[in-house]
């Protein structure tokens, strides 16, 4: 997907200011956001170190 790359640089790189998954549990967050291609698509991911986030979920909505 074209958008991809770009979603993923914003996940990590406002990783501590997005929302949590599960309130309490910091360590995992999602990013909502709009695409140019597709209507919306969310990303998650979990912080697995201090500078290690790994993506667990992508749901596109076309």
């Amino acid at each position: 997907m074209l958008e991809l790359p770009a979603i993923v640089e914003r996940f990590a790189t406002d990783f501590d200011a997005l929302p949590e998954i599960v309130d309490g549990v910091s360590a995992g967050r999602m990013l909502i956001t709009a695409g140019v291609l597709v209507r919306a698509i969310a990303v998650f991911g979990i912080a697995t170190s201090e500078t290690t986030v790994d993506l667990i979920g992508v749901t596109v909505e076309t």
